[in-house]
């Protein structure tokens, strides 16, 4: 189901969502879609991290995985009605289940049993989840509307998060690393969106004269006007890739491997599916 259906099927009362400051891409589309159709839905749910307008509420909404741990508990504690949306497989990011981020991600699994839980792909659990696609109707149809021409011989663009990641890496940066190569010899225009760490970047591509040659954009809302090429998104894995629903939504041209989620095809099936990876095929 899409937001405006999910919301529609919760408690009339209002839901406390917290809100973490490090939320982006992804992420932070997910949670302005889900405020626009909760105020359009006339929903006076509460967005923030604000004890008192937790405790003023009688249901609290989790999206943010582990890092809810305090306030889930917290809920149990003052018996609120607890609605939980997984967005990453967290058991194929947990390198170790005896680290710290594998108990914690066990505590979370534990904490969340009983509870109505709604995910965008496989979790890995035994926990039962509904279908929600982190995306509203009313943004697919805002997407379709701003379907853009572009010219795909001359330029490459990809968005992720180019930081060190806790767990295994969701993004195949093997592959981005050769596509790229593959690019800066053909002269093409390499773009990346989203944020970046310096030194991780150094220590995955190593190449000077490549990390030069890609424009490396930073993160803003809208980066999606500004790729007049050919999207690539190569991950490892994926909660939904909201990225490359995006662009394929606006008719850009959009090439995925085939570790993306069967939900993410179900709202843009016009992505393609990149067969090999290691040859520069598209």
């Amino acid at each position: 189901m899409y937001i405006e259906e999910w919301i529609n099927t919760t408690n009339p009362n209002p839901f406390y969502v917290g809100i973490h400051k490090n939320s982006i891409g992804g992420g932070r589309t997910f949670l302005n879609d889900l405020k626009q159709t909760a105020l359009i839905l006339n929903k006076n749910w509460f967005f923030g991290n604000n004890f008192l307008k937790f405790f003023l509420t009688k249901n609290y909404l989790s999206i943010n995985g582990p890092r809810d741990i305090f306030w889930i508990v917290l809920a149990k504690i003052l018996h609120k009605n607890i609605l939980i949306f997984i967005q990453v497989p967290f058991k194929k990011k947990v390198k170790s289940a005896y680290s710290i981020y594998g108990i914690l991600i066990k505590m979370f699994f534990f904490l969340i049993k009983g509870h109505v839980c709604y995910s965008s792909s496989d979790i890995g659990s035994d926990i039962k989840t509904k279908l929600l696609y982190p995306i509203s109707l009313r943004r697919v149809k805002l997407l379709k509307k701003a379907k853009k021409k572009v010219n795909p011989i001359r330029e490459l663009s990809f968005a992720f998060r180019f930081t060190k990641e806790i767990g295994n890496p969701s993004k195949d940066l093997n592959q981005f690393k050769k596509m790229c190569t593959l690019a800066m010899r053909d002269k093409l225009n390499v773009n990346h969106y989203g944020p970046t760490n310096n030194n991780y970047i150094k220590s995955i591509l190593k190449d000077k004269s490549l990390i030069s040659y890609i424009n490396f954009n930073g993160y803003h809302r809208h980066w999606q006007n500004n790729v007049n090429g050919v999207f690539v998104h190569l991950c490892n894995y994926e909660g939904f890739g909201l990225a490359p629903v995006e662009t394929s939504l606006m008719g850009i041209p959009t090439y995925v491997n085939g570790n993306m989620p069967k939900s993410s095809w179900e709202v843009a099936p016009n992505m393609i599916k990149i067969l090999k990876t290691d040859f520069w095929n598209i």
